[in-house]
């Protein structure tokens, strides 16, 4: 029996070595997969934060675009309201033409009736 006792004893300590191992191993593991999440997360996050400035630089962009959609129309609106009183502008002046024309013609017209009148009355 004596001689069972060391080979027992031999036994249980590599047991013993074996589940501390085995412990440890599950440790590592652990600590494995803990670090892997922290570097998936880490990941995860710096993908986040580029995709949040992609989308913030592309809202930018938008924003740009339709302040330059606006500024464009407000432009065209402009130089349509600039056109419409330039028109009008020339339309009074050709109607202030015309009308002239038609009192030259009118002083013409009584000029020339004058004139028959006193070359009639002369003869």
């Amino acid at each position: 029996m004596t001689e069972l006792r060391p080979e027992l004893l031999n036994l249980i300590n590599q047991w013993e070595l074996t589940q501390n191992q085995k412990k440890k191993e599950k440790l590592n593991e652990k600590r494995d997969m803990k670090t892997l999440k922290i570097s998936c997360l880490q990941q995860k996050m710096k993908f986040n934060w580029k995709r949040s400035k992609f989308n913030q630089n592309k809202q930018y962009h938008i924003k740009k675009e339709l302040k330059k959609m606006e500024l464009q129309k407000k432009l065209e609106k402009s130089l349509d309201k600039q056109n419409f009183l330039q028109c009008q502008k020339k339309n009074n002046i050709l109607d202030g033409l015309i009308q002239k024309k038609s009192n030259l013609e009118f002083l013409l017209l009584h000029v020339t009736t004058y004139f028959r009148e006193q070359s009639l009355m002369i003869k």
